[in-house]
């Protein structure tokens, strides 16, 4: 439909501009409710360098994780291999490739 005092393409042209800003702009608010739903609800600040290894309880040690992930690795996989070792061992890790 034109607007009053614009060509009919240009109108027609805003109106269908202005009609696909508003189908972007819900598409935009309803990806950032995804976002932080999973970052606030399925996400966990993890330690790069394990504290139970040895590593800095510090900002610059933390990156975000997915909750599962963080728990298995840190309680299944680390923690069941080092739990009877006495406080403050080293811990040497080696990681093999698969062939």
């Amino acid at each position: 439909m034109p607007i009053a005092g614009i060509d009919a393409e240009i109108g027609d042209n805003v109106g269908n501009g202005l009609r696909k800003g508003k189908q972007e702009r819900r598409e935009g608010e309803e990806f950032a409710k995804q976002l932080i739903d999973r970052v606030t609800k399925r996400m966990q600040p993890d330690h790069v360098w394990e504290l139970q290894l040895g590593g800095p309880d510090e900002v610059s040690n933390l990156k975000f994780l997915d909750s599962y992930t963080n728990w298995h690795i840190g309680t299944q996989q680390i923690r069941p291999q080092i739990k009877n070792l006495p406080t403050g061992k080293k811990v040497k890790i080696k990681i093999e490739e698969d062939e």
